[in-house]
């Protein structure tokens, strides 16, 4: 996917939608978890696109005030050839 940075919203203070704003770490696994029990929603991360007039790929991480949201306009989708080989 190629996509561009829409905003970054961290708990309940005000969305930071200024270029520098992006908190993606290049190269981090990132693998969603079912939403856990109380005690460990820390731990929650959610990955999706969100079907609308402009396609948008969500990242959600933790709960509370440590939740995080992450959100991604989807200019293009592609394959890559594996070069593992």
């Amino acid at each position: 996917m190629t996509v561009v940075y829409s905003f970054y919203k961290s708990a309940d203070h005000e969305a930071d939608t200024g270029r520098d704003a992006c908190h993606l770490q290049v190269g981090r696994m990132m693998i969603p978890s079912p939403f856990p029990p109380a005690g460990k929603r820390n731990e929650f991360l959610d990955i999706y696109e969100q079907a609308s007039v402009d396609e948008k790929l969500v990242i959600t991480e933790g709960d509370g005030v440590d939740r995080v949201m992450q959100e991604f306009t989807i200019l293009k989708y592609e394959v890559l050839p594996d070069n593992a080989g």
